[in-house]
């Protein structure tokens, strides 16, 4: 730091770029800021002239944006310059006095220069957030409709697809199960007979079955699993007077029996269905409606 009460033209030019970038201490920047106002228009614009070409060198600036908080302080510092610009004058005061009216226009241009400033970022960020226009969306939302249009539409046909070949395989394999157990089941239509679920007695708490009907065909299919060894259970009917009839017998194998039997007038059916063995319990039964 130089002991010269004023500095000449070198050094003001010599210390332009430290002043430019804020980098003189106060001492040095009052200084400086008392030659620049005593220095000749030419040196002025010397020294003015090498302030901006040091402000706009690409070396001196930072890639990280200013923090939201220097916004605030610059409006503070604008408002601050112009109260003091709208106080009375002091009597007396020591050093150049400069006149109200420059302060006022120094002041005004700033405020006009940080008004231009934001305008600028909000336009920035206005582009940076404008919305999509309406038509863009509307064309979107038509093919994402499409689309899911599609998607639906084969689902449901594979789902179709899928139970169809469910209830082909379901039904192949039934009518094979069912042809091991009794002759002559092979080639009975279980489509077209109403099927009828029997239910276990205390006698054999772990047999099931079914009995099927097929007024088509006239016949009764008796499907019976979970039973004991027996040599052969009885369809029996009972009418409400107690009336027994037995509509036909079915042979059990390895714990299960199939059999076709014909079917009977419908007055002889009763109401009570019940398969029974050959000592007399009943292991199935159904009471009808």
């Amino acid at each position: 730091m130089t002991t010269l009460e004023h500095w000449n033209r070198d050094e003001l030019l010599e210390h332009a770029v430290l002043d430019a970038h804020g980098m003189l201490d106060e001492v040095d920047a009052a200084r400086f800021s008392r030659g620049f106002a005593e220095a000749t228009p030419h040196v002025q614009a010397e020294i003015v002239h090498i302030q901006e070409a040091a402000a706009l060198d690409p070396a001196f600036m930072s890639d990280e944006s200013p923090v939201r908080s220097l916004r605030l302080r610059t409006i503070a510092r604008v408002m601050h310059a112009a109260e003091e610009a709208t106080r009375p004058a002091t009597i007396a005061r020591i050093g150049r006095e400069v006149s109200r009216q420059a302060q006022l226009g120094e002041t005004r241009a700033l405020a006009d220069e940080l008004e231009s400033f934001r305008a600028d970022a909000q336009a920035v960020r206005r582009a940076q957030i404008a919305p999509v226009p309406l038509h863009l969306w509307r064309a979107a939302a038509l093919f994402f409709a499409a689309a899911l249009a599609v998607t639906l539409w084969f689902n449901a046909r594979q789902t179709d697809v899928i139970h169809s070949l469910a209830d082909a395989a379901r039904t192949g394999q039934f009518n094979e199960e069912v042809a091991k157990l009794g002759l002559g089941l092979g080639g009975y239509d279980f489509s077209g007979s109403t099927p009828v679920l029997l239910s276990a007695t205390a006698a054999a708490p772990r047999a099931t079955g079914t009995l099927h009907l097929n007024a088509q065909s006239s016949t009764i299919v008796v499907l019976a699993f979970g039973l004991q060894e027996q040599s052969s259970i009885i369809l029996r009917a009972t009418d409400e007077a107690g009336n027994s009839h037995n509509l036909g017998t079915c042979v059990v194998r390895d714990g299960a029996c199939a059999a076709q039997i014909a079917m009977v007038a419908t007055e002889e059916f009763g109401q009570v269905l019940e398969l029974i063995s050959p000592k007399g319990e009943v292991l199935l039964r159904i009471r009808q409606s």
